[in-house]
């Protein structure tokens, strides 16, 4: 998504400049609102998962995640690596599978995935990732063994590559909540306005991967 883009959604000839930082902050929110939709990310960010037990005999249950790059997260509780929308996904029974949230699972050389046991950190040995599985998921070797209040910490990347692009459902999406925000910049109208027939909802719900948008 680009500014260049924006402009030409919003009419905008490309050497008009005064609107550069609201269309940039456009973008931003329209990226944020999609991602909070959808439950994935569309730019690369920094990630914690965090999975626990709330005693000997429960499951181990996804938590919730946090951004450490300040983009806010995604919120959730379930069953054995649970993602946000635990119903919506085929269950994963195996207690050694934890699915992270907010696919795509993002690990290269530049992404790495580190995992923390109640403070101490896993050797990568223990456990493969896969990062073709939608969400990702972390395969251990054996189920972890977290303690009663304990917890387990992933920290990984989501989003897509650098230098790759989003789908053109998402781009049109996002354009469109720039678009709206640029032309109504108060909480309130004075008309009755509707939704396109095919407008956000309908690109949205065609980008669902969890079948249930």
């Amino acid at each position: 998504m680009t500014l260049a883009e924006a402009k030409s959604q919003v009419n905008l000839l490309q050497e008009q400049e005064d609107d550069n930082a609201l269309l940039l902050r456009l973008i931003a929110t329209g990226r944020n609102l999609v991602e909070q939709k959808l439950g994935v990310a569309l730019a690369a960010k920094r990630m914690r998962a965090t999975f626990v037990k709330e005693d000997a005999q429960s499951p181990v249950a996804y938590s919730g995640l946090s951004s450490l790059l300040g983009f806010g997260g995604f919120g959730g509780y379930g069953g054995v690596g649970a993602f946000p929308y635990p119903s919506a996904y085929p269950s994963v029974t195996d207690p050694r599978n934890l699915r992270l949230p907010a696919p795509p699972l993002l690990v290269d050389a530049d992404h790495p995935l580190a995992i923390q046991l109640d403070g101490v950190d896993v050797s990568p040995s223990a456990y493969t990732v896969d990062t073709d599985s939608l969400p990702g998921v972390v395969r251990f070797n054996d189920e972890p063994m977290i303690a009663p209040r304990g917890s387990l910490q992933i920290v990984y990347w989501a989003g897509p590559a650098p230098g790759d692009r989003i789908s053109p459902n998402r781009v049109s999406a996002i354009l469109l909540i720039v678009s709206h925000l640029y032309r109504n910049r108060e909480a309130t109208t004075e008309g009755g306005l509707k939704e396109m027939p095919i407008g956000l909802e309908a690109l949205l719900a065609a980008e669902s991967i969890t079948g249930s948008y």
